[in-house]
Parts: structure tokens; sequence; C-alpha cells
């Protein structure tokens, strides 16, 4: 679809940031479903490091108008999140894109030989990190790190010997949710390195599952609200 078109051109840089905001805002005029633009909107921040305040001011003003003001709990759900924000700093996409090498438009998805197939050609950053962490390669993306939220916590062991026709077992835990995509981009790094990983999460949730919690949340309150009463 358009959408998901659109979501492919921002994360391999084809599309300018005005560009994208006039789609975006289109699709609110069209009332397309909140999820998707929610979901395209908080990838823009992503991209451009955050929306600029004027942009910020208005989109927040048309999806209160169009999709009914109880909506601001939903996008103060999405703000808390780190998802939806302004700001007129330099974005580190491209950065964090070129450093751990997030974009590969030639992979193939039919015989895949990299983790980029499960999302056409981009590589989530859970995949690249698992990749490098099966390679003891921390120290050549550390400036890639540096970029990213949040504290960044590394214990190196030493691994145990491995007998000869067995496989090297390793755990991957997601807390807070994985994607099925991001499962089959680990059971590519599985094959091609031949390892055996064993994925754990709190979670298996996907873009529109997740923007619909958000959603519920300012639900769930309304009906606290009225029980109140």
């Amino acid at each position: 679809s358009d959408v998901y078109k659109r979501q492919a051109e921002y994360m391999g840089m084809g599309a300018p940031a005005a560009a994208s905001l006039d789609f975006i805002e289109m699709m609110i005029a069209k009332q397309a479903p909140l999820t998707k633009v929610l979901r395209l909107l908080c990838l823009q921040c992503l991209i451009d490091n955050g929306l600029k305040q004027k942009s910020f001011d208005y989109f927040r003003r048309e999806i209160l108008h169009t999709y009914g003001f109880e909506h601001l709990v939903t996008l103060k759900n999405l703000e808390k999140s780190g998802l939806l924000y302004k700001n007129d700093a330099k974005s580190n996409w491209q950065r964090l894109e070129k450093g751990l090498k997030l974009i590969n438009e030639n992979v193939n998805v039919m015989s895949p030989d990299d983790a980029a197939y499960a999302y056409w050609g981009y590589a989530s950053v859970t995949a690249r990190l698992v990749e490098h962490a099966l390679k003891n390669h921390w120290r050549g993306i550390k400036d890639s790190l540096s970029l990213l939220p949040g504290e960044i916590y590394i214990e190196e062991k030493t691994a145990v010997p491995i007998k000869k026709g067995k496989k090297s077992v390793v755990l991957v835990y997601f807390i807070g949710g994985v994607t099925f995509s991001e499962i089959a981009a680990l059971r590519c790094i599985a094959k091609v390195q031949d390892k055996e990983l064993v994925v754990a999460t709190t979670n298996i949730t996907n873009a529109s599952e997740f923007l619909k919690a958000m959603i519920k949340k300012r639900d769930e309150k309304a009906i606290v609200r009225k029980q109140n009463a």
C-alpha cells in the first residue's frame, strides 16, 4: 500500500521531509486509520530526530480535530514513550544507518543471506546488534551505540568450548516485545553464522498492535472515570 511504500522510503532516506509531512497531512484529510497516521508520524520523528515546533503543533491540532479530542491522551502516551516529540537538533539517523549498515537494497528476499530481507531491504537495529554480539565486534560499532537512546551495558565473558559437531546456543531476550519480522531476521542470522538462537520475549507485537495499545490506554482511563463518577 501507499503507507508501506512511504515507510520504506523513510527508512531508505528516499523521501524529503516536506513531501513526507504532506503525505501524512493528506492521510489525515482522508481520515485514514489513526494507527497508520501515527505510525508514519512517529517514524518521521525517528528519521528527523523529532518534528519542528511548528509541524509538531500543527499535526497535534489536526489529529485532535479530525479524530477527536479524546486522543489527547493517545498523543501524550506517544510523547511519554519517546516516539512523538519536537526537536530542532540534527538527526542521528544517517550516522546510525551507515554505522550499522541498516539498509541493504540488494538483499535477495527469495534466498536471503542478510537480516535486511525481513523488512525488504531494512535491517532492524536489534538484528544488527545481535550480529555484532555474536562476532564480538562491539568495539567496531562503539560510535553507533552512543547514538542509541538509553544506557548501554556490555559484559564480555569467555565462551564455553563447543563440542565438535555441536552448535553454540545463544539466548536473545527482548523486554517489551519483539515483532515476527525481527524473529525472522534472527533466524537468518542464525543460519548464516551457523548458530542456534533462542528468542525469548515479554510480548510478540507489531506496529499496529503497539499503537492500538497506546489508544487503548485512553479507553481504559475513560472507563475508570465513569466508574468513579
